[in-house]
């Protein structure tokens, strides 16, 4: 349709409609009875100017009664007198836009017109006015019958009740669409009349009509029920259940009868449950939580243990989505079953419907390896009944320790903070087991209040291997306070009084505070004459979180005695550049002060694997001619230039040269110049061709095409006429579909000579799509069917040339799509080679 084509124009609605309005009215009337000639006589292939110009005046009409008036008369008219199909139907898209009551008798004329009619549909069924129902009502039973579909249609999405008994009537009809779309339109009008008229016809109808009968009888429920008319529904429902074909729709019909008789809906629900369709009952049981109560809860669950097993896990899963605790002890008593299934459905249902009595089990099942474990600690965290927190208090001091273990986790994955005292004294228990869970979990709950008590468990543990617990949990209590100077005070104060063994610990504690007075307490505690003392002061400096201890640590690098405390201090230094804003800046401050060349590779080591700037491939590369150094900075520098391939593929590219050059290594050269490669890997590829082409085999694939020989490749090679390739070259890739059309299943051949200095063996680096094959002087090198996309290097292959001219040859095929291939030759690394020479011929 002309509107919809060019409906562009509605965009432009203000910009014409003040148009317009500044243009006199007679004007616009007059180009419109010119544009009106035009459209009168219209056919399909013609100027479509005209019909533009129409479209603008009527989509964009100012809010002028009168002109609009004169317009929808013009059109009218229009329609009346035009000659041509075309022509009409386009009239009557307009009146569809700027029609009134008026154009109805017009329109109505068009109803009875094969060719015309469906657009005087269109228009019709838009114009909100009575009279153009009656029209189309009038013309329903006179018309075609693809004209009685839309018509159909169009009552129905207009609500004509007064046309039913007609449209019923066309149930009858021959024409299947006609007869199915008066189905249809009758559900979609609903009440009484229409339930009968279908009802009456379902017995007769083919099973295609019958299936459309029971969806309007269900579309006529729907409106019933939505309207407050509950017995009227129930009563559809009620016989579509019975009776109706589609599984779909008895489930639908299920649904109404569970919502429109709510006094019968537990024990309809019970039986569909038990049905014999199985679809049927678990489409059931996901309709559970439409009924309330308590009552259904019971009915359900006395139901559940005679239910086969995979029905007893969609009740299972419904029960607890249903919420209510009511089902707890049923579906604890589920847990016994010999199915995985059932057992692993039970733990998730107890999630919603679980109360208090329901935790033994689940903490059963948590403390069991298996497939229900993680189920059943989770559900532990998601009870919500309002005791569970209370009950699990009391359970952490009574039963095996392994539910113990298990309802200490609840609390901690509950976030209950009532915990926090008993398991203070959890923490000193003899049990291992449950005092280490008892120290997690004060890790997740303890505040500022319990440091103290959690510091005195640092200082005296009642077994030394949990001191990596207790470390733990007091480090996740200190972000818990706000204030940093307070962060560290009760530590700071038990490190005054705590015995020496026990002030290493605190030191370590204190790094983990991040505040500046622990930083303070940390240098002081470096002169410390206990060596232990010293040792941990100097381990929490290289743990700090930040660079405030960066210094302490490049001090102690260059005046520690001990070589473990250099270590440390060089190793938390390291640490601590790889998180700062200027990596570079920090390697050249440690390179400046470390003097043994272990320690000089660990800092390049750590510069290769963090930094990623200019100025650190700098410092990498200054490096190189310390012949003990330069593999350990070749590597650094192959590293850094890799992560700044893009950013700085010129500075990275001179650095993997000097690498490949300077370093005298077995390894590292050669991982520079896979760096290099990737680099390069659309420099140096060969545009000098000849070519013959395009070879394809009728009614045979691309596959067939590549395993055929065809002259080029046979002793009638002789014969060949090639011709220079000219046409379609990338940036690495030649196209060939723009030297030899664009056909699939496909293949041309390529060919170039290739002189070379020397004898030498050298890297054939191909990329295609789809498939290539490769000759090198008369001898095949690469032969491998495949079909992808082309990338440079995807076939890299060894070949030897001869000093002198060596003739090259490619096949490439094409199966669909792109036909491209590039091809170059390297060194057995990847690297350029001096002195070759390509002609094509």
């Amino acid at each position: 349709m002309i509107c919809r084509k060019f409906g562009w124009f509605f965009a432009c609605t203000a910009l014409a409609s003040a148009a317009l309005a500044a243009e006199a009215g007679s004007e616009v009337m007059e180009a419109l009875d010119k544009h009106l000639a035009a459209a009168r006589a219209f056919e399909d292939g013609q100027d479509g100017n005209p019909l533009l110009e129409i479209e603008r005046v009527v989509f964009a009409m100012p809010p002028d009664a009168k002109l609009r008036d004169a317009v929808e008369q013009k059109l009218i008219d229009a329609l009346q007198s035009a000659s041509t199909d075309a022509g009409k139907r386009f009239l009557c898209t307009q009146l569809r836009v700027v029609g009134t009551a008026k154009c109805v008798p017009a329109l109505e004329q068009r109803l009875l017109e094969d060719s015309v009619s469906h657009m005087a549909v269109y228009a019709l069924g838009n114009l909100e006015s009575l009279a153009a129902c009656e029209a189309l009502h009038r013309a329903m039973l006179k018309t075609g019958q693809l004209a009685q579909v839309g018509i159909i249609n169009a009552l129905a999405d207009r609500g004509y009740e007064k046309a039913g008994p007609d449209i019923a009537a066309l149930i009858a009809s021959e024409d299947v669409r006609v007869a199915s779309a008066a189905v249809r339109a009758l559900g979609r009008l609903g009440g009484a009349d229409a339930v009968k008229r279908l009802q009456a016809a379902r017995d007769s109808a083919s099973p295609a009509l019958a299936a459309d009968i029971d969806n309007s009888l269900l579309d006529c429920a729907e409106r019933f029920l939505s309207g407050g008319k509950a017995t009227e529904a129930a009563d559809i429902y009620a016989l579509l259940e019975q009776s109706a074909r589609d599984p779909q729709l008895k489930l639908a019909a299920l649904r109404g009868l569970l919502l429109s008789r709510e006094d019968q809906a537990a024990g309809q629900l019970v039986q569909s449950i038990q049905a014999a369709d199985a679809e049927l009952a678990c489409g059931a049981i996901s309709f559970l939580n439409l009924v309330p109560g308590q009552e259904m809860t019971k009915a359900v669950v006395r139901l559940l243990p005679s239910l086969p097993d995979a029905r007893q896990v969609l009740l299972l899963r419904a029960l607890g989505e249903r919420r209510d605790v009511t089902a707890s002890p049923a579906i604890v008593a589920a847990l016994g079953s010999g199915d995985t299934e059932v057992r692993v459905a039970a733990l998730e249902a107890l999630a919603g419907a679980g109360d208090a009595s329901a935790l033994p089990a689940l903490l059963q099942a948590a403390a069991a390896d298996g497939p229900g474990q993680p189920v059943a600690r989770a559900s532990l965290v998601l009870l919500n009944a309002a005791e569970i927190d209370r009950e699990l208090l009391r359970l952490v001091d009574a039963g095996e320790s392994a539910g113990r273990v298990e309802a200490i986790r609840a609390l901690a994955g509950r976030g209950v903070a009532d915990a926090v005292v008993p398991l203070l004294k959890l923490a000193r228990t003899d049990n291992a087991s449950i005092r280490r869970a008892a120290l997690e979990t004060l890790g997740k709950l303890a505040g500022e209040a319990h440091l103290e008590p959690l510091l005195q468990l640092a200082i005296e543990p009642i077994d030394a291997a949990d001191q990596p617990v207790i470390v733990a949990a007091v480090g996740h209590v200190y972000p818990r306070i706000e204030d940093e100077s307070r962060r560290a005070a009760a530590t700071l104060r038990a490190l005054d009084t705590a015995p020496a063994a026990s002030k290493p610990v605190l030191l370590q504690l204190l790094a983990k505070t991040g505040s500046e007075n622990a930083l303070g307490a940390l240098r002081k505690r470096l002169a410390d004459p206990d060596p232990a003392i010293r040792h941990a002061a100097v381990q929490a400096l290289a743990e700090w979180p930040d660079s405030r201890a960066s210094d302490d640590l490049l001090s102690l690098i260059r005046s520690a005695r001990e070589t473990e405390l250099k270590t440390a201090a060089l190793n938390g230094y390291l640490r601590i550049a790889q998180l700062s804003d200027d990596p570079a800046g920090m390697y050249v401050r440690v390179l400046e002060r470390v003097r043994q060349p272990g320690d000089k590779r660990m800092v390049l080591e750590r510069l290769g694997t963090a930094a990623d700037s200019p100025a650190a491939l700098d410092l990498a590369l200054s490096y190189l001619a310390d012949k003990s150094l330069a593999p350990t900075a070749g590597l650094a520098v192959t590293r850094i230039a890799y992560r700044l391939r893009h950013s700085h593929a010129d500075a990275a590219r001179t650095a993997l040269r000097r690498v490949v050059s300077e370093v005298e290594h077995e390894d590292v050269p050669n991982r520079a110049q896979e760096v290099l490669n990737e680099l390069d890997k659309y420099e140096g590829h060969i545009f000098q061709w000849v070519g013959v082409g395009p070879f394809t085999i009728k009614g045979k694939t691309g596959e067939d095409v590549y395993r055929t020989a065809f002259p080029p490749e046979t002793e009638e090679a002789g014969k060949v006429a090639w011709k220079p390739v000219t046409k379609g070259f990338g940036s690495w890739e030649i196209n060939l579909e723009a030297e030899f059309g664009g056909a699939d299943h496909c293949a041309a051949y390529v060919r170039t000579t290739v002189w070379s200095p020397v004898d030498q063996e050298v890297m054939l680096e191909l990329g295609s799509d789809d498939a290539i094959k490769a000759w090198v002087n008369n001898e095949v090198v690469f032969d491998q069917w495949a079909v992808h996309g082309a990338e440079p290097r995807q076939v890299r292959v060894a070949v030897k040339l001869a000093k002198g001219p060596n003739r090259l040859m490619l096949k490439v095929v094409d199966y669909e799509g792109g036909w491209v291939f590039g091809c170059r030759l390297r060194t057995l690394q990847g690297a350029a080679i001096d002195g070759l020479q390509f002609k094509a011929e």
